[in-house]
Formats: C-alpha cells, sequence, structure tokens
C-alpha cells in the first residue's frame, strides 16, 4: 500500500496498476493463494473522511439487452457511494452477508466470479445474501452490466460513484486489492475479510476458506 506520504504520487500508480491489469492479468506474484489465484493492487492511502451520500442512489438498470433472455434482463446494477453501502448492509442483517470487490479490468476477478454466484445459489434458501461491488470507472458501466447479465448475477450489484483509486478504497474500507471479499455474520458484524494476500488484515483469510467461513456462520 502507499502511505499518507505518498498521497501525492497515487493517480500515477493506480494509472500503472489498470494499465498493467490490463496488459498482464493483473496477477501479482506472492506465494500461496496470490500464485493461485492472482491479484490487482490500487493503493488506498491513510484514510480519509467517507464523501456525503449521493442524494439518489440511481436506479437498477433492468431493461432488457437484446438476444438475452429473461432471466439475465432481471440482473440489475445499483450507483452506490459508501454512505448508501453502509445503509444496503444494515437491511441485510438477519442474513450472513458476502460483499465480493472485483473489477472487469481485474481478470482474476472475473475468474473467482462465477464461484460467487455459485454460491448465492448454493446458499440462499439458507440465509446468505450477496453483495457485488465494482471497482469500475464509470465509463465502463455498460461493460460491467453486460459482464454480470452473463455470469446471470441475480443479486445485489453496486457500480460505485468513484471509479478506480484511494477515494473507492476509503470509502468501501478496503485495504484496495482484488479480488477482496468481506463476509458479516446475522447481527451485522465483520467477521473475516478475504484476499490472496491476508496478511495484516482483521480476521484475514485466504480465498479458498470463503465456502467454510460462510457454512460456519450460517449454522451459527
Amino acid at each position: 500500500m502507499i502511505t499518507a506520504l505518498f498521497r501525492p504520487l497515487r493517480l500515477l500508480f493506480f494509472l500503472g496498476i489498470v494499465v498493467a491489469a490490463m496488459g498482464f492479468g493483473c496477477s501479482r506474484q506472492t506465494p500461496t493463494d496470490a500464485q493461485q489465484y492472482g491479484q490487482a493492487s490500487v493503493a488506498s492511502g491513510a484514510s480519509s473522511p467517507v464523501p456525503a451520500a449521493v442524494p439518489h442512489h440511481g436506479t437498477p438498470d433492468k431493461s432488457p439487452v437484446a438476444g438475452q433472455d429473461q432471466t439475465e434482463s432481471t440482473v440489475t446494477l445499483t450507483k452506490l457511494d459508501g454512505d448508501g453501502h453502509r445503509r444496503q448492509l444494515q437491511s441485510l442483517k438477519g442474513n450472513v452477508v458476502l460483499v465480493d470487490f472485483w473489477a472487469t479490468w481485474c481478470v482474476p476477478c472475473m475468474q473467482q466470479f462465477p464461484h460467487t454466484v455459485q454460491l448465492d445459489k448454493t446458499h440462499r434458501d439458507k440465509g446468505l445474501r450477496v453483495v457485488s461491488v465494482s471497482m469500475d470507472e464509470p465509463s465502463d458501466e455498460a461493460k460491467v452490466l453486460q459482464f454480470l447479465r452473463k455470469q446471470n448475477a441475480r443479486f445485489d450489484n453496486v457500480f460505485s460513484t468513484y471509479g478506480v483509486g484511494a477515494e473507492f478504497a476509503d470509502a468501501f474500507e478496503i485495504r484496495g486489492d482484488v479480488p477482496f471479499y468481506k463476509l458479516y455474520d446475522r447481527a451485522g458484524r465483520l467477521r473475516y475479510q478475504f484476499s490472496a494476500d491476508p496478511s495484516g488484515l482483521t480476521g484475514g483469510e485466504p480465498i479458498d476458506r470463503i465456502d467454510q467461513r460462510v457454512v460456519e456462520l450460517l449454522a451459527e
């Protein structure tokens, strides 16, 4: 991560990461899970105040796409800032909630995403709720929705108001690397955070333990 001392350099760093991600599959050569899953990273910098909530949190796009069936057309995408996302989590209390932070420029994220969809299908009737949060630029909204429809991601899908960068990481309270996951218990408490490199994370776990932890929290 880039520390607060180097915040003026973050923009250049982010641009470099995005270019590298598109050119090299956004993998990061670190031991164990990072080798298996890959990892893209953006710097979050020091904590900063969360921007005020936008007046409107966006209208889910329910318009059908030519050539797609009715099931795919029910997939929606909602614009939220950090405060809106926290209100969303509050509304899901009583369920175990898995949040998947991803981006279309992150190849490992897209490779992992079908597993997130399968978790939703397998455990929804037991009380699991899945939320996906895209760290894409505003200009890529159509691309994000197209991918979600292709995956038949029929859960809460969030398109942030920030795009790539430290503002996103600060507002959504993540370290900055993707794919990145948060898992909340039924009381709304953050219990686990999953990353290809979980070192230094509170409740940090490798990505391959998501299934195990989901089952455990559902049983509580």
